[in-house]
């Protein structure tokens, strides 16, 4: 699986900085616990790298089911990691969102 540079691993201030923020996102994962029944009234937009071993097509459209607003699925080349390459693509996707609901908002 593609990942983190190993030079920024190696880096001892780096790491040291970052580990405390790292421990504290895998602390707020382990304690948070999905309410089933809760969806949300805005949209989602879902991105994945259709040669990503930890999901599939069927798995990324799942999250669907978590919005009762608009829900895009876009896919890009790639794995886990398809933003190194394929982040213009994503930036791009992302600036088109912002500009649609801006304008829905400000000239709607």
């Amino acid at each position: 699986m593609e990942g983190t540079d190993q030079r920024l691993l190696d880096d001892f201030d780096l790491m040291s900085s970052l580990l405390p923020t790292i421990r504290s996102d895998y602390r707020a994962v382990a304690a948070y616990r999905h309410d089933p029944g809760a969806r949300l009234t805005a949209p989602v937009y879902a991105h994945f790298g259709v040669d990503d071993p930890h999901i599939s097509i069927d798995e990324a459209e799942d999250w669907r089911i978590h919005t009762s607003g608009t829900f895009k699925l876009h896919s890009y080349t790639g794995g886990h990691f398809y933003l190194i390459k394929e982040g213009g693509k994503l930036t791009d996707s992302m600036r088109q969102v912002l500009t649609d609901l801006t304008s829905n908002r400000v000239g709607g």
